[in-house]
């Protein structure tokens, strides 16, 4: 699936008619539930029968991974998820690739890659403690793989709204600011979301003179 999803991403992005994505589940109880524990991916790949060879394998594996993720971050056109039911592991890292998050009443968030024995290695423990700007709050959740609701998620600052109801209320909520955002300048729009991406991982001196070169 993810895979697919940074291979559409990419189409998208590349497409100049498509100004706004909105991403969301196609089912109605959850978001996402995370990684599929049962595929062990290049550890049970029958080639890589010693550690070095292995070890090699899942770096690739997981390099390619993070790299489909970060499409949503990369990609031109901005990205509002529409998040609901259970959101949890993977779910925090494709969230916190998007650009915007709205997330429905009912929705319920964990960054559980711990109670696996995992660090969360897709973008999580890089991105979400630059979104809440709370970094005991990121490394609580992180460390203790508890849950939080959509109240709190708003709360901490990691969604900008939460609605009420279900995954057909989030998406037409999203839709709507989809719609307002796609009536704007496009250029304006792949604009600011570049500088803003630009800003987070630079000095306000350096995104001030990157903004001016840009904007002429």
């Amino acid at each position: 699936m993810w895979t697919e999803m940074g291979q559409i991403v990419t189409r998208a992005s590349n497409d100049p008619g498509v100004r706004v994505i909105v991403l969301s589940s196609t089912t109605d109880k959850t978001f996402t539930g995370g990684l599929d524990l049962t595929d062990g991916g290049a550890l049970s790949d029958p080639r890589y029968s010693d550690p070095a060879r292995k070890a090699f394998a899942l770096h690739e594996h997981v390099i390619d991974f993070q790299n489909a993720i970060s499409t949503l971050a990369n990609c031109r056109p901005p990205v509002i998820a529409a998040l609901h039911g259970a959101a949890l592991g993977l779910a925090i890292d494709i969230a916190s690739a998007c650009d915007i998050r709205l997330a429905a009443e009912n929705s319920s968030f964990g960054i559980v890659e711990i109670n696996v024995g995992l660090a969360a290695d897709i973008g999580t423990l890089q991105r979400f403690p630059k979104i809440v700007g709370n970094d005991s709050i990121a490394r609580e959740l992180a460390l203790t793989g508890r849950k939080f609701g959509a109240a709190e998620a708003k709360e901490m600052g990691f969604v900008s709204r939460v609605v009420k109801g279900g995954r057909g209320e989030v998406v037409a909520s999203a839709l709507e600011m989809a719609k307002l955002i796609a009536e704007k300048s496009p250029v304006a729009a792949v604009s600011t979301k570049h500088l803003m991406n630009h800003a987070r991982d630079h000095t306000v001196r350096d995104g001030l003179e990157y903004t001016a070169a840009w904007n002429m």
